[in-house]
């Protein structure tokens, strides 16, 4: 196109790739990459100098985890005209260990992971209702174009433009996701992002500005979608079942963090086992040249890279 400054296309063999993003992000969806990828940087226009800068995306989207479609048809069937917030949190408190195991259910884990927080179980109980209708009327998320601003408070945010909804249950799902995120923004931004920061970043990518709000931090965006380094189950309670448990950022005994990793576990599409990886303990730059040299860790650092190269470089002469 005429407007583009740069284009970068990736083409992965084996292919495509399906990325399980971390229960702890408490983020109902997974990332999916074509085995041919394209990013694409679009020149501001000349009367547009205050505009954000977009990087146009085919080839990759976040699809919500498909136990979402088939709660939300159980849901449908049981509860009919009685959709509410707190039918289904009922419903589910009822029906949860039998029709969705926690040995076998990424989305139960997911919910229990937030909801059965020692300090979120002291929140109100409507809080409770309302977080498990946000993660119920998750929509796929098709992302057309990551849009790049200035932002005098909070330095380079990011939002993102969607395509439109494939289906009419999908359209639906995106209404009242939009909805509850909105509100969520609103009225909880600062706490949630607390308890939450992956999850309350991407609602800002989507929605902030609709709320007058600034997008989502570039920074949180970019480890959301990297390649982790580590990983693996728990050693107890229903995180003895989780894969992604141990995914998580390397902290000393007084709790600050010593080693960050991204989010993301990479599989080849068809393949159910997470690659393997070595334990915690091995040394990290040893787990970084296997991990960081593999194509399953190299998709999401094809991502990685040119976020950083438009964050570090072009971003602030452009904007």
């Amino acid at each position: 196109a005429d407007d583009a400054v740069a284009s970068l296309r990736v083409h992965f063999d084996p292919g495509p790739l399906i990325g399980e993003i971390s229960t702890r992000t408490r983020i109902a969806v997974s990332v999916y990459v074509a085995k041919n990828v394209s990013f694409t940087l679009r020149r501001l226009p000349k009367d547009a100098q205050d505009g954000p800068l977009a990087l146009c995306v085919d080839g990759l989207a976040m699809p919500r985890l498909p136990e979402i479609v088939r709660l939300r048809e159980l849901l449908r069937e049981e509860l009919g005209q009685n959709l509410t917030a707190e039918a289904c949190f009922a419903w589910w408190q009822q029906h949860k260990d039998t029709l969705f195991p926690l040995k076998t259910s990424k989305f139960h884990r997911l919910v229990e992971s937030l909801i059965g927080m020692r300090s979120f179980q002291m929140m109100p109980a409507a809080l409770h209702s309302d977080t498990f209708w946000g993660y119920m009327n998750t929509s796929d998320l098709d992302i057309e174009a990551f849009e790049f601003h200035r932002d005098k408070a909070k330095g380079i945010t990011v939002t993102a433009r969607q395509r439109p909804p494939q289906s009419p249950e999908d359209e639906q799902a995106r209404v009242q996701n939009a909805l509850i995120a909105r509100k969520m923004l609103v009225e909880n931004r600062k706490t949630g992002g607390r308890l939450c920061p992956s999850a309350v970043n991407v609602a800002a990518m989507l929605y902030g500005p609709d709320v007058k709000q600034p997008g989502a931090q570039l920074n949180i965006i970019i480890k959301l979608l990297s390649a982790a380094q580590w990983w693996g189950r728990g050693s107890d309670g229903w995180n003895q079942w989780d894969e992604t448990w141990l995914c998580t950022d390397k902290k000393d005994r007084f709790g600050r963090c010593v080693e960050e990793q991204g989010r993301v576990i990479w599989r080849v599409a068809g393949h159910k086992q997470a690659p393997s990886v070595r334990s915690r303990d091995t040394e990290s730059k040893e787990r970084t040249v296997l991990l960081g040299l593999s194509p399953l860790g190299f998709a999401s650092l094809c991502i990685l890279v040119l976020m950083l190269w438009l964050m570090r470089g072009l971003l602030p002469a452009a904007l």
